[in-house]
């Protein structure tokens, strides 16, 4: 598949949000919070745009296997065991449990590999039950994350993660719009914005 310009700036532009938004210069800033409301959402966004519809269950799952899980794994286990050799095997079994059974600093992974996996149940079934399990995962996200209801593996930020990409999704397939303009310039307005507040 060719690369799309557009989808890879505003992919570098989210990238460096994230990079701004943990500097502690900026971590009480006004801004910094805008920023944190949206730039996790926008990541989601684009995975669900750039979706491949057509898949097969097989080509689906050996896809998320190669392309998160595996890169999920590794970077925890290079993580574990820099953390070992530094602090101590002791002390790195709580990171090892932080990395693979609960949300630490690769929470993203485990959440987008969820998302795609509720994405594509969605796409699998019927145009008319689409909107309606869209709605209940939106609902569902939503009433978790209002109550602060969060869990060990990731589920439940996978439901809001699952919305997001259903929500590229169908700007991709039913908005005739170029949304590539509007993105990059408050992705680039945000991220000048963050760097000389």
């Amino acid at each position: 598949m060719a690369r799309i310009e557009y989808i890879d700036i505003t992919r570098g532009l989210a990238m460096l949000l994230v990079i701004l938004g943990h500097c502690n210069m900026f971590i009480d800033a006004p801004l910094n919070k805008f920023i944190l409301s949206f730039h996790m959402p926008l990541f989601f966004f684009l995975s669900g745009y750039c979706f491949k519809e057509q898949r097969s269950w097989k080509d689906f799952i050996i896809n998320k296997i190669r392309t998160i899980i595996i890169p999920w794994v590794i970077l925890g286990l290079l993580t574990y065991f820099v953390y070992a050799i530094l602090n101590g095997y002791e002390e790195a079994l709580y990171l090892f449990k932080d990395i693979f059974f609960s949300i630490g600093a690769l929470w993203f992974l485990p959440v987008l590999a969820i998302s795609s996996v509720l994405q594509h149940i969605i796409l699998k079934c019927k145009i008319s039950l689409q909107y309606a399990l869209t709605a209940i995962v939106l609902s569902s996200g939503l009433i978790l994350s209002i109550c602060q209801i969060r869990d060990g593996m990731a589920f439940s930020t996978s439901f809001m993660g699952g919305a997001f990409c259903m929500i590229g999704h169908y700007s991709k397939k039913y908005i005739n719009m170029k949304i590539e303009s509007t993105i990059i310039l408050i992705s680039f307005l945000c991220t000048f914005s963050q760097m000389f507040s």
